[in-house]
């Protein structure tokens, strides 16, 4: 199968076609993945060079404690605190992966 830019596809499609895409893609994501698998996926594309700061990707980072048993993470550099998930669609989200899918479905 060629590639094909999604984006350049996406940046002309209205409100009502973009909703329908993402719910077509929770639908074959949640087919495909469990919330664990999810998870693991981001993980792994956003630091399978090691964790680095989400701000300036500064990879001189240390352990900074937990916080709701996620591990928090420090820069050196620039003091930055961040947990594997910072700046990603569950950043701003205390809702577990699984809840939060659920309420996408929802919104949609």
């Amino acid at each position: 199968m060629p590639k094909v830019d999604i984006k350049s596809i996406v940046k002309y499609f209205n409100k009502d076609e973009l909703i329908d895409l993402i719910s077509i893609a929770q639908g074959i994501l949640s087919a495909l993945f469990s919330s664990d698998e999810i998870k693991d996926n981001i993980k792994e594309s956003r630091f399978s060079k090691g964790y680095e700061c989400p701000k300036y990707q500064c990879k001189d980072v240390n352990k900074n404690g937990k916080s709701r048993g996620r591990q928090r993470y420090i820069c050196k550099r620039c003091r930055t605190t961040f947990y594997k998930f910072t700046m990603s669609s569950f950043s701003s989200t205390n809702l577990g992966l699984d809840k939060w899918l659920k309420y996408c479905e929802l919104m949609i």
